[in-house]
């Protein structure tokens, strides 16, 4: 964390081919959250994984017209959500980071539980999706959620009910984590809990609820098989 650093708090947003109308969805969230904790400076961090639709530089312009605290980072090639993480963590100036999707697909009050967790002395705090999450799933990806938490609880032998929500939030040691964390892409989620378990961090889940109107798609075959080399990976390091 810089030494002149105002802000207390970063929240980081990777991208990648964002839905049309996306720079709305983050101003409306970018406004109740900032109501909700109006008492701390927020650091909001944007960063496009290589995106080759459906955002530009006219939008993020807009965006910094209403939110002066935006910082907007871009590289070409597309690395997959935890590299954009990490990229994202690297830019942060604060000890204290949350990270969620580009759409803001949990409820906004749930970004402050999480930050009010981190408050009391948790170094990490993991999403835990309600049943309403998999209600919206393809079936694919149901069925890809149960395996995943199947193989977590007899396999990796991993005690957290949920690795895989897109919003997480983490103090200072959670930071030095996520950072030494080398998957690219979904899994790096299930490699970071892994090695803050491993670690003896202090880990804690909160329930987290989908907004209404989320859509989720579905996860391609060739994302599966990356996957599942990289869930091997995980659980041979």
């Amino acid at each position: 964390m810089s030494a002149t650093s105002s802000y207390e708090l970063s929240i980081i947003t990777p991208c990648y081919n964002p839905v049309l109308g996306w720079e709305e969805t983050y101003l409306n969230a970018y406004k109740n959250i900032s109501n909700q904790l109006s008492k701390i400076n927020i650091e909001w961090i944007l960063v496009n994984d290589g995106s080759d639709k459906n955002i530009n530089i006219n939008q993020i312009e807009q965006l910094k017209i209403h939110i002066s605290d935006l910082k907007y980072f871009h590289y070409e090639k597309n690395q997959g959500k935890g590299f954009a993480i990490r990229y994202g963590v690297n830019q942060a100036s604060t000890s204290k980071i949350i990270f969620t999707d580009i759409d803001f697909p949990y409820l906004d009050e749930n970004v402050f539980d999480i930050y009010s967790m981190i408050q009391s002395g948790h170094d990490i705090v993991i999403g835990n999706r309600s049943q309403n999450y998999y209600e919206h799933l393809p079936s694919s990806r149901k069925r890809i959620s149960k395996l995943l938490k199947l193989l977590m609880k007899y396999f990796l032998r991993i005690a957290v009910k949920d690795t895989q929500a897109g919003i997480k939030g983490f103090n200072v040691k959670g930071k030095e984590i996520l950072l030494k964390t080398t998957v690219d892409r979904y899994l790096f989620d299930l490699e970071l809990i892994k090695l803050a378990t491993k670690n003896k961090l202090k880990i804690a889940e909160i329930a987290v609820e989908l907004k209404s109107g989320i859509i989720i798609p579905p996860m391609n075959n060739k994302i599966l098989l990356k996957e599942f080399f990289n869930f091997l990976k995980i659980a041979f390091k």
